[in-house]
């Protein structure tokens, strides 16, 4: 499902980032971020206006997008 959600990705260690939800699966999303941004092989996704947050782990990434793999649903 095409989406435009803002959400915000947490990494231990790093500061949080925004991003911008693309496409929403029940298994996974396409983000949209910034061109340089460093992502771990696993982080928290939040939704916020869903007050969600996922686990997921990054399964491609090309430029300034991203796909990732829902692992978890994580208490916000």
């Amino acid at each position: 499902m095409r989406t435009l959600l803002p959400g915000r990705i947490r990494a231990e260690g790093l500061p949080a980032w925004e991003c911008t939800i693309r496409d929403l699966s029940l298994a996974g999303a396409m983000l949209e971020l910034p061109p340089d941004l460093f992502l771990p092989d696993e982080f928290a996704l939040e939704i916020p206006k869903w007050k969600q947050a996922h686990w997921v782990k990054l399964v491609w990434r090309r430029e300034r997008w991203a796909g990732v793999q829902f692992l978890s649903l994580l208490e916000l």
